[in-house]
């Protein structure tokens, strides 16, 4: 049997438990098979390749659970990448080494044609193409003429064909459900961000029928009324969580509705930059009477409410190395604690997919995806940007910002 024993000079295991110092994690057929400080015990010790790294600090590795692989609108050869699926695989392939160095082991695609990140997907598990893990939803569901419907013409616009559309994407292998629950910006776009696109029982359709197949269901929402809808019907993760009114220029938090979530056990997504634009500039609608808040302030009632909050960064095109980046403006920006950045980019991001007894944490049992940083992160969270090595599933894939390849 392999076994690799990793030594640091502190360890943050993402529970939020306390800093370990003298660090050693004991890695067997690429899981964690011990984590303790000290000497490791000498019956483990035995044959065992160690790889010290005395000045580091490690942490689970990192866990982006919204962006989207293939999709890159802002590319002047867009057009023919999005009418080439092997130039779009490519394309993804790409981005997926790019995640990976930049010390995020897994990722959640929320979006691809073709199912174009599913294929990616099974290629890395089978060590053909390096890159971060995928944990894919193939292509998302929406209405005719609805948000993201540019990229599937594949218009579910009653509660039977929408669970039409997860049986089918279940059949294609996805691993999660996103559903498009209320209107959205991208491309070509001619929906209304302020309204929702499904109603409740069509979503409850949707999410008995995933939950029935084991899958989670992820919703993309602008609208306080889709935000309504996605809560009482029960789904598992909401994204973007702009509370958009009806009206022009209204933010509409409601209360009662976060608190039903939190009743629920529902996630809650940030999506890049978003949460540091004043709500009163934000594109995502503006809000006069919100003056310089921002969407952190909605995403912080929500915690109060309950709601679990965790950060991503809803990549598309490029920013596919911001995450370490993004958690260290949160801290230094004064919108979370040092810890809290961790667990929310580590473990609580790893519990909204459904992945907690997989990965997110440094415990027995679980994948062996470790970040060595060259500091101490709750001192210093720059140290998150520049990861000294990355290993993933036990194996160092990524050493002083280079790529290792078997």
């Amino acid at each position: 049997m392999q076994r690799t024993i990793y030594t640091a000079k502190l360890l943050i295991d993402g529970t939020g438990r306390s800093p370990l110092a003298d660090p050693y994690v004991i890695v067997e057929e690429g899981r964690i098979r011990l984590v303790g400080s000290g000497h490791p015990p000498k019956a483990l010790t035995e044959g065992a390749e160690v790889i010290a790294m005395p000045e580091a600090t490690i942490i689970p590795g990192l866990v982006d659970a919204h962006l989207h692989l293939a999709l890159a609108l802002n590319r002047p050869d867009w057009a023919q990448i999005d009418a080439d699926p092997p130039r779009m695989a490519l394309l993804a392939a790409r981005a997926v080494q790019e995640t990976l160095l930049a010390g995020v082991t897994t990722v959640g695609d929320c979006g691809a044609r073709y199912g174009i990140t599913i294929q990616l997907r099974d290629a890395i598990a089978a060590g053909w193409v390096p890159g971060s893990r995928v944990w894919a939803c193939g292509t998302w569901l929406t209405v005719t003429n609805g948000h993201g419907y540019f990229w599937t013409h594949w218009g579910l616009d009653s509660a039977e064909e929408l669970r039409k559309g997860v049986r089918q994407m279940v059949w294609d292998g996805a691993d999660f459900i996103k559903i498009m629950a209320s209107g959205g910006s991208t491309h070509g776009a001619k929906t209304n961000r302020r309204r929702a696109q499904y109603s409740v029982e069509e979503l409850r359709a949707a999410v008995e029928d995933a939950h029935r197949l084991n899958k989670r269901v992820v919703c993309h929402v602008n609208a306080t009324e889709a935000m309504r809808n996605c809560i009482e019907a029960g789904v598992d993760v909401v994204e973007h969580c702009n509370w958009l009114g009806v009206g022009e220029g209204t933010i509409e938090y409601d209360e009662a509705t976060a608190r039903l979530g939190g009743q629920k056990g529902i996630y809650a997504g940030t999506n890049g930059p978003g949460p540091f634009i004043p709500l009163s500039q934000c594109p995502d609608g503006c809000a006069q009477d919100w003056g310089e808040m921002t969407r952190w302030d909605l995403l912080r009632r929500m915690q109060d409410a309950g709601m679990r909050i965790y950060f991503n960064t809803d990549a598309i095109g490029q920013g596919y190395d911001a995450f370490p980046k993004l958690m260290q403006r949160m801290v230094d920006e004064g919108k979370a604690g040092a810890m809290e950045a961790l667990e929310m980019g580590t473990r609580i991001a790893a519990e909204a997919m459904g992945l907690q007894d997989r990965i997110g944490t440094l415990e027995p049992g679980k994948l062996a995806d470790l970040l060595f940083l060259p500091a101490n992160p709750l001192a210093d969270m720059s140290a998150v940007t520049r990861p000294l090595a990355v290993v993933k599933e036990g194996r160092v894939v990524v050493r002083d910002g280079q790529l290792l390849v078997s």
